[in-house]
Order: structure tokens, then sequence, then C-alpha cells
């Protein structure tokens, strides 16, 4: 019953939203270090999940961002240096 009501998204799906969020993290001053390790994180999140076959996905991606942001600032540092 749960195949019927979700799907995997496909690597090509993945590959876009890679992109689509990679790029609109840019456009919006983002360090492009720090966009492409959100946008990592996203995506293998992402891979992980079965999502409901006619649910909004851009609402799910901005809730995995969410997610994701508040991991980074609840570490308190990047383990990066972003400067």
């Amino acid at each position: 019953m749960e195949s019927i009501s979700t799907k995997e998204l496909s690597n090509k799906e993945l590959e876009k939203l890679f992109d689509e969020i990679l790029i609109t993290l840019i456009e919006a001053d983002v360090a492009y270090d720090v966009a492409e390790l959100i946008s990592n994180d996203v995506i293998s999140k992402l891979r992980t999940m079965k999502v409901p076959r006619f649910s909004n996905i851009s609402t799910i991606v901005h809730r995995i961002i969410e997610e994701t942001l508040l991991e980074i600032l609840k570490r308190g540092v990047f383990d990066r240096d972003i400067i």
C-alpha cells in the first residue's frame, strides 16, 4: 500500500533540485561552500525519503532546508572556514 501512496525521487529530479537550491542560495548571497553544504545535506535527506505521491515537493524541500539550517546553527561553529 505504501508503494502506491509514496515514491522515491529519481536521480534526475534530485539533480534538478540540487541545482535549484544551490543557485537560489548563491543568488541570496550565501557563500558557495555553505550553499553547497546545505544543498548536499538536503539532497542526501531527500534521497532516503519516500515522499507522498501527490504532495508539493517544494514544501518538503523548504522544511528540510530549515532543519538543515537549524542543525548548522545549533552546532555553533561551521566546521569549515567560511570567511
